[in-house]
């Protein structure tokens, strides 16, 4: 049932984690404009893999993802980030495969979080329910020029991190012009989509 809504530049922002953090990551989109000319934001997904100690999330389980969305489902991807902690080997991979790859921490300051609250706020964000990242964002402190998560055992902001980033990159992508349609509606395409 899951499938591509608009022809455009979708942004990924993918947060690896530690060991036993979850690997998350989130697709979003721009598709259209404001009266006053500010970008609308689709959220197409929320992913979220869960790893154990013995068993961490494997990069190639993110890699498959987004090839599947690409090569299938036809997601055009204009911009894939990650922070630069554990993720370089990843965005090397899919740098090789053609798509436009760059670091992005939303730790360093609040822009990003200021974008996805300010898109949220003014009902630029059509996003799905999903009660892990709603909870993150609602959890959220403002701590200096960081925004972190409370210090309580059971907190994360994983989902929320890939979600800021992620708008982050759709707001960007707004302003180019859409790419071509890569696949027809329920046709498949046997390569990857090279940006």
């Amino acid at each position: 049932w899951f499938k591509r809504e608009h022809i455009a530049w979708h942004g990924i922002n993918i947060d690896l984690g530690e060991t036993s953090d979850a690997a998350a990551f989130t697709v979003t989109h721009p598709y259209g404009f404001t009266a006053k000319k500010e970008p609308l934001i689709y959220t197409d997904l929320f992913v979220a893999l869960h790893g154990t100690p013995e068993g961490p999330v494997q990069i190639e389980h993110v890699m498959d993802w987004i090839l599947y969305l690409n090569q299938t489902l036809g997601f055009s991807f204009g911009k894939i980030t990650a922070d630069k902690h554990q993720s370089v080997q990843l965005l090397q991979n899919l740098a090789r495969y053609g798509f436009k790859t760059d670091f992005l921490s939303v730790d360093v300051d609040t822009k990003c979080y200021d974008s996805l609250v300010q898109t949220i706020r003014s009902g630029r964000n059509d996003y799905y329910f999903h009660p892990i990242a709603l909870r993150e964002l609602r959890d959220l402190e403002r701590r200096g020029s960081k925004i972190d998560h409370p210090n309580s055992r059971n907190a994360s902001k994983d989902i929320s991190d890939s979600w800021a980033g992620s708008t982050f990159n759709s707001l960007l992508l707004a302003s180019y012009d859409p790419p071509d349609d890569i696949l027809k509606v329920g046709e498949q395409s046997s390569s990857a989509f090279i940006c």
